[in-house]
């Protein structure tokens, strides 16, 4: 493994604030829990906020790999 192979990995994970955070304070109400009517409401968008934070899980995973390699050699 390189630092070239560093970049790509490092190219593969978006620079963004990821959905699922906004969306989490938007469902919760004054008393902190979660508003079970505004989670249905909004499934479409939690559907695609959780697959957007898996997406962005698998690419730092395989970013901390990487590092973790250059790290040992």
């Amino acid at each position: 493994m390189s630092p070239d192979d560093l970049c790509r990995a490092l190219e593969t994970v978006p620079r963004r604030r990821l959905a699922i955070l906004e969306l989490a304070w938007e469902v919760v109400n004054e008393d902190g829990k979660v508003d079970q009517e505004q989670v249905i409401a909004r499934v479409d968008q939690v559907q695609a906020a959780i697959e957007e934070a898996r997406a962005y899980i698998r690419g730092t995973s395989d970013l901390k790999r990487r590092l973790e390699w250059l790290m040992d050699h």
